[in-house]
């Protein structure tokens, strides 16, 4: 979940699906 907090900040849509 930790890049799913990190990507929001840059891309909320490419976090979720990582």
């Amino acid at each position: 979940w930790k890049v799913l907090v990190e990507g929001l900040k840059p891309s909320p849509i490419p976090s979720i699906v990582e």
